[in-house]
């Protein structure tokens, strides 16, 4: 079965499984009535039969699923607001955002618990503060946005040592899936799992 047969909305296996586990969300409308998996759309390969739609506009976002960025690059909706900046250099993706992760006392801003870093910022206006999760401390990126006070990089060791072999080690040290590796986005700071790609 071809991979733009998954997901499609017609079922091809006698059973019906290439169709049980979709999600109206995970596939995207190939414009003539078929559809395929998300995952395949812009892949660089052309798997709308009919009409290759989902190698078309590439640069354009899903407008349901995805948030574009001032430089034109597609982020996952879910990255809208999660105290990550995604759309780098600008950060846009968490401006104007209410940001549900801590409370204000009397001015400062306290982190709930599941978020476990406040980054003060340099003047004595709190409500400037913000709350960084977990998984965002020492990912090599400053997240608190507030040059060096409180900077959520400070103190972190990157040993470069993978923690398993269903991982891979970036130039920069960080950890990342096998499945990120030579998957046409960098994942990497530098942007190395998309180097050597014909290895794999």
């Amino acid at each position: 079965m071809r991979p733009g047969q998954v997901c499609d909305g017609i079922m091809d296996c006698k059973d019906g499984t290439d169709e049980a586990q979709c999600r109206e969300e995970d596939f995207r409308e190939c414009g003539s009535g078929s559809r395929i998996h998300r995952s395949y759309w812009c892949d660089g390969w052309p798997d709308c039969q009919d009409n290759h739609a989902d190698e078309l506009h590439c640069w354009e976002c899903h407008m349901k699923l995805e948030y574009e960025c001032p430089n034109s690059r597609c982020i996952s909706v879910s990255n809208v607001c999660d105290s990550q900046c995604d759309c780098v250099p600008d950060c846009e993706d968490e401006s104007n955002c209410n940001h549900t992760l801590y409370n204000s006392i009397q001015g400062s801003t306290l982190c709930e618990v599941g978020s476990s870093l406040t980054c003060l910022t340099y003047n004595l206006d709190r409500s400037q503060d913000r709350c960084i999760a977990p998984q965002y401390i020492c990912d090599q990126k400053n997240d608190c946005h507030n040059g060096d006070i409180l900077n959520d990089e400070f103190g972190c060791v990157l040993s470069g040592v993978c923690p398993s072999t269903s991982h891979f080690s970036c130039s920069d040290g960080r950890c990342m899936p096998n499945h990120l590796r030579c998957d046409h986005k960098p994942d990497c700071l530098s942007g190395d799992d998309e180097e050597h790609c014909s290895m794999y």
